[in-house]
């Protein structure tokens, strides 16, 4: 019996991560995903509108303003406007839950720009272009003594800055990741950022974690509105039973969102929503 999906399209998704793991056409496989991550876009406008398009842009821009300041060395931060407008970004692509928002709304910003300054530096490349899985859990601990930020808004945040070393924790991407029930912790947040390193590390050079994840988003969303990822492959679905994991890796292809490359997946430990 197939595993139960609670959010919508999922199963595309799921498909997607199979043909990555288990096809031997690696051209066929890096030509899937490049085209399914085309449709981001489509499929943003289609979840939320010129709104969520416009949040896209500003967390877009945001990411740019981070991977410049790592490149010219400068400490990042972000304000309690930025820290609002991430949530409502990951509110509109997935379930909004309005009842953090009393405690978002209750941050100070000069508390919130020493929480991610902290996160932020912890991090920082010319400290350590690995860093260690402490350096990693604290980023993420900074993040989440914010009211309001549990895991899956810390992974949000992250993912603009480290791009690299992080997935965001869409709905979508953790029920298609996660085998047990989709939950916000970290040890969960684990288990899909490693595989979300994984995949990035089998489509080749340009893609992240964070754009893999972008991907299977899309993916989820595609199938959630009538789109088949058959047809969009033009090739047979995969029987994930049988298939074995190939160990061959794809011609490397630039990502268009970010100069950073794949790190090594993080281990993190378990934490409060």
């Amino acid at each position: 019996m197939g595993k139960h999906y609670t959010r919508p399209g999922v199963h595309g998704a799921a498909q997607l991560f199979s043909i990555a793991k288990c096809n031997e056409d690696v051209e066929t496989t890096r030509r899937l995903w490049i085209t399914m991550e085309g449709r981001y876009i489509e499929m943003l406008e289609e979840k939320g509108g010129n709104k969520l398009l416009s949040l896209d842009r500003d967390c877009e821009k945001l990411s740019r303003k981070f991977a410049q300041d790592l490149e010219n060395k400068c400490a990042s931060s972000i304000s309690i406007e930025n820290l609002l407008g991430v949530v409502a970004w990951k509110f509109g692509k997935g379930k909004p839950r309005h009842a953090l928002m009393k405690h978002l709304n209750a941050n100070v910003d000069d508390y919130v720009q020493d929480c991610s300054k902290r996160a932020f530096t912890r991090l920082r490349v010319e400290n350590d272009d690995n860093p260690s899985d402490t350096k990693v859990r604290d980023s993420l601990n900074y993040l989440c003594e914010l009211k309001g930020v549990g895991p899956a808004t810390a992974s949000a945040i992250l993912s603009l800055y480290r791009p690299d070393l992080y997935a965001f924790m869409d709905d979508e991407v953790i029920e298609c990741l996660h085998e047990g029930k989709r939950n916000y912790t970290l040890k969960t947040y684990l288990d899909i950022n490693t595989k979300c390193v994984e995949l990035a590390d089998i489509l080749g050079e340009g893609w992240s974690p964070r754009r893999v994840g972008r991907a299977l988003w899309t993916a989820a969303r595609v199938c959630a509105t009538g789109g088949n990822i058959s047809e969009e492959s033009r090739i047979k679905p995969i029987k994930t039973e049988s298939a074995k994991p190939t160990e061959k890796k794809v011609k490397k292809d630039k990502d268009p969102h970010t100069q950073l490359g794949t790190r090594a997946s993080p281990r993190l430990k378990k934490q409060k929503r």
